[in-house]
């Protein structure tokens, strides 16, 4: 889990960095939650420390709890097609109104790419 951690640090930090950058510049935010990028539905002013968007284009949904194998828990997804970052499945939220989905994580957060936006990933050099 440590060397997960630490690969998932720097895979996104350029992206994490950069957006702390512009904050620092402009005074804006890097880490938001749903309701700033959302207002218009109803469901993302709910439960807003169970998932956030980092730099306006992932996001977030850590797992609160301790989870048995196997184990779910939901999130709350606005309208549009979220891609999951770490096994590129594509969530479809039809409604609206965005639905609660059913998350089974391999790891203590899931991390999807928002509808309309990428992200640069930078994975490690292999070898020496």
């Amino acid at each position: 889990m440590a060397q997960y951690a630490i690969k998932e640090k720097y895979a996104y930090a350029r992206f994490v960095y950069e957006c702390l950058f512009a904050a620092s510049q402009e005074g804006r935010t890097c880490f938001d939650p749903l309701m700033f990028h959302y207002p218009d539905v109803e469901n993302s002013y709910n439960d807003i420390e169970h998932t956030f968007i980092v730099a306006d284009a992932v996001k977030v949904s850590p797992v609160l709890k301790h989870l048995e194998e196997n184990e779910t828990f939901h999130s709350f997804f606005p309208q549009g097609d979220w891609v999951d970052l770490d096994t590129h499945e594509v969530i479809k939220v039809k409604d609206e109104a965005g639905e609660d989905i059913k998350l089974t994580p391999t790891i203590s957060v899931k991390k999807h790419l928002r509808p309309g936006y990428m992200v640069p990933v930078q994975f490690g050099v292999q070898g020496g």
